[in-house]
């Protein structure tokens, strides 16, 4: 992970293996999150202008910040429900590799009424991976 000059954010752009650490809500049900978020993510740009693509047309919009912390968010549909989701995370360095821990919290609206939706909340860790070029 290369911060650059004292004070910049990381550099997060690169390519990703994530895995789904847990899934709480929508009755647990882990296809909300997993089918889609679990597997290969591709991040490009800049630090404030970052791309996370889960591949599927699952693509968020986000930025990396100076405390080693990265947020992406936006809006998809997925199994015929509209996601909206926020993730939050961490970034760290294992050996050469950079790894992201983050949280996601994602509303699911499964039809045109509010009174219906569920909230889940769902761990994960992407682990870059290493000698890919940047």
């Amino acid at each position: 992970m290369d911060s650059g000059a004292a004070g910049a954010p990381p550099d997060i752009s690169g390519r990703y293996q994530v895995f789904v650490s847990y899934v709480s809500g929508c009755d647990s049900d882990p296809s909300w999150v997993q089918d889609w978020a679990e597997g290969p993510l591709l991040i490009e740009g800049s630090a404030d202008d970052l791309r996370f693509d889960f591949y599927d047309d699952m693509v968020f919009t986000g930025k990396a910040a100076v405390d080693n912390t990265y947020v992406f968010s936006g809006e998809t549909t997925w199994q015929g429900a509209t996601l909206t989701l926020y993730h939050t995370g961490d970034v760290a360095e294992d050996g050469d590799a950079t790894v992201l821990d983050g949280t996601f919290e994602i509303e699911v609206d499964d039809d045109e009424f509010t009174s219906n939706n569920c909230s889940i909340e769902s761990g994960s860790r992407a682990t870059e991976i290493v000698g890919e070029d940047r």
